[in-house]
């Protein structure tokens, strides 16, 4: 039997999930950045709104997006066997694509009148977050190589069962 090695270890982790986590850590960062710029009118100052402020329920859905990619790279450098890090790694694929969305039709349906709301850098920034939870789940799925480099998964040796005698 292998000897135990540490409970996290970054060394598991392949490009997808250090995508992923890069993309979370931006999309739940981008929550508290300015999203929209609204004016009372013409001539008026504008307020700028957070993702935390504009937002009903798409803000806790981001931040549920965000908590799954960073899921998917503490999985992953937590466990030794492909078990929990696939299904990890399929749930984050699934959120992060959903979170493409939700950012995507923000930008596109920006909440009030055209005319009045301006986007600013931080709904950029969620998509660009989102965008690094998704394709890097998507990577981290496509992804066969062994977790640790330099070390190939061994299968355990068992030794083969006693026959039982014949009748």
């Amino acid at each position: 039997m292998s000897e135990p090695g540490p409970p996290l270890d970054p060394r598991r982790l392949h490009a997808g999930e250090w995508l992923a986590a890069a993309g979370a850590a931006v999309l739940f960062g981008s929550l508290f950045l300015d999203w929209y710029a609204v004016r009372a009118g013409p001539g008026a100052p504008a307020l700028a709104l957070t993702g935390w402020e504009a937002f009903g329920v798409t803000d806790g859905l981001l931040a549920v997006v965000a908590a799954c990619g960073l899921a998917l790279a503490a999985v992953t450098a937590a466990q030794r066997g492909p078990t929990l890090p696939l299904a990890a790694g399929v749930i984050a694929a699934v959120a992060g694509t959903a979170g493409v969305l939700l950012v995507a039709l923000r930008l596109l349906d920006a909440p009030g009148p055209d005319d009045l709301v301006a986007l600013r850098p931080g709904a950029f920034a969620g998509l660009a977050g989102a965008l690094g939870v998704a394709a890097g789940a998507w990577l981290a799925l496509r992804d066969e190589a062994p977790r640790v480099p330099g070390r190939a998964a061994v299968p355990e040796l068992r030794p083969t069962p006693p026959r039982e005698p014949e009748a």
